[in-house]
């Protein structure tokens, strides 16, 4: 199979090619590089998996035999994503080990031109990495300027939908000798007039989500109106006509106050692909020793319309959305992810993460954590979830079933909340709960209200002679971390110590420092 190469390029070339449609990407690659063939150059790919197999056929179709090709050293092929992990120093990839690991391999064939397809651009732009994509593309840039080396950059134009997307989107443009927007151009005019019409394009993906976003918001509308009606005639058939306009006034106010909720839960739709999200860490002190033993994970939305937004300003919004398993999925994945990180950095801290009723009436819950602790490869004793007491009771049986399940892999489990929801003190024993978090509440009165230090020692004595640790979440000041400690408190965290809060990136980014 023969696929016409939309232009000629020349050697030094560096082109960046945007693409919505992954076959119409690869029939471009594949013109590129049977281009190059054609010309004696050396092929040099930088693939994803997904993408690996996909271009060898169409190579193979057009007539090269592949493997050949790479015995003898005509053909070079690397994962991308290996790759990035040799190159990267931290967040940013580093100029020393990029020449060594990459551009060392063309200086290697010199005199003869490499002609290179490479994703690591695209694969650093999907995990949110802009400034590193950019950087990259400059070490690109400088090579192919004093290199025999023709260069082709794929870039899924959703990539830059994402906040701060129009200014990466320029930067990308400008490190490039030529752009070539989605669509044929078998024609490509000046590359100022190519930089426009990708603008242009970028504009249109953005047109095309908010009206997708209107769409969503309308169509919810209607659904509260509907609801609403139908709860104004039940309420007035049974209530009676004296009480008709006192139904309908409240259910006036009920949508007075919906347009809020509608649009907070649109934003959500978009909010996990655009890469709102960030997961941050709270520090868990050891009561004794006043060192940092583990730390609790919880995303925090980043939103364009509504600012930072902690989880109880949204969760009930995410629930309404449906979004509910994944960003659970995400926050589970991330927090092994950056445990792992710290593990091999010589630092071994528990990550806690929040479990919903959902998670936990999900059959695979337990599954989708052995996958989790699997994918970061982190041992199940450095994640601890943590459960409510109405999370658990919601359905004890089932709870019952899957906690054990937890256990098998080594997992920690807590029970946060303790005492505010249905008590699973008659429960405990069909529980293989590790600790027991008291609740801010109790915390804050601790210090004057002999109620609540009533409650905290029971509770100490009670989980101690059941060997269960305490957690008293909500530590605000000095004091009453010292009477906690002398209560018997295992561990604490809490405002306290919000100076040593640990604001992570995104997942699939998890290798900074810990707290």
């Amino acid at each position: 199979m023969h696929v016409a190469t939309p232009s000629p390029c020349q050697l030094h070339d560096h082109v960046a090619q945007f693409y919505e449609d992954e076959a119409a990407l690869a029939d471009r690659v594949t013109a590129f590089l049977t281009a190059g063939i054609t010309a004696g150059e050396r092929l040099l790919m930088l693939l994803t998996p997904a993408r690996r197999r996909d271009v060898l056929d169409r190579l193979e179709a057009w007539g090269l035999d592949t493997a050949a090709a790479e015995a003898s050293g005509q053909l070079v092929v690397h994962d991308a994503e290996t790759l990035l992990e040799a190159i990267m120093d931290g967040d940013m990839p580093d100029e020393a080990r990029f020449n060594r690991h990459v551009l060392a391999e063309v200086e290697a064939a010199t005199p003869r031109p490499t002609r290179a397809f490479g994703e690591l651009v695209d694969v650093l732009c999907a995990r949110g990495q802009s400034r590193a994509a950019v950087r990259l593309e400059a070490l690109w840039h400088a090579a192919c300027g004093r290199l025999p080396l023709t260069l082709l950059c794929g870039y899924a134009l959703h990539h830059f939908r994402k906040p701060g997307g129009s200014e990466a989107f320029a930067a990308v443009c400008e490190l490039h000798s030529w752009v070539v927007p989605v669509g044929e151009f078998s024609a490509l005019p000046p590359a100022c007039q190519l930089r426009e019409v990708a603008r242009l394009q970028q504009e249109v993906v953005h047109l095309r989500q908010e009206r997708e976003r209107t769409e969503q918001t309308l169509e919810a509308v209607q659904s509260l109106c509907s609801e609403v009606l139908a709860e104004l005639v039940d309420r007035t058939q049974h209530d009676g006509p004296t009480n008709h306009r006192y139904a309908q006034q409240r259910l006036v106010e009920q949508l007075d106050d919906e347009p809020d909720r509608l649009a907070l839960r649109a934003a959500l739709c978009e909010a996990l692909p655009r890469g709102e999200f960030e997961l941050y860490f709270r520090p868990r002190i050891c009561a004794v020793r006043g060192q940092v033993v583990a730390v609790s994970a919880q995303p925090r939305w980043y939103s364009a319309c509504f600012g930072v937004m902690e989880p109880s300003h949204w969760m009930a919004a995410v629930e309404a959305a449906g979004q509910v398993g994944a960003i659970s999925r995400w926050v589970l994945d991330g927090a092994c992810e950056h445990a792992q990180a710290w593990l091999e950095a010589g630092v071994e801290l528990r990550v806690a993460v929040q479990v919903v009723t959902a998670d936990l009436l999900d059959g695979e819950f337990a599954e989708r954590v052995a996958a989790a602790l699997t994918t970061g490869g982190l041992p199940g004793e450095m994640l601890e979830l943590e459960l409510t007491e109405d999370v658990l009771m919601h359905a004890p049986a089932r709870a019952e079933t899957t906690l054990a399940r937890l256990k098998t892999l080594g997992v920690h489990l807590s029970v946060a909340e303790f005492g505010r929801g249905h008590s699973i003190l008659g429960h405990l024993d069909r529980f293989p709960v590790d600790a027991i978090k008291l609740p801010a509440s109790f915390v804050e009165g601790c210090l004057d209200s002999p109620h609540h230090q009533a409650i905290i020692r029971s509770v100490v004595m009670l989980a101690h002679r059941l060997g269960i640790r305490v957690i008293a979440s909500g530590v605000a000041t000095r004091g009453q971390a010292d009477y906690l400690r002398e209560q018997g408190c295992d561990c604490l965290e809490g405002p306290l110590w919000s100076r040593m809060e640990y604001r992570g990136t995104a997942a699939d980014e998890a290798r900074g420092s810990p707290p």
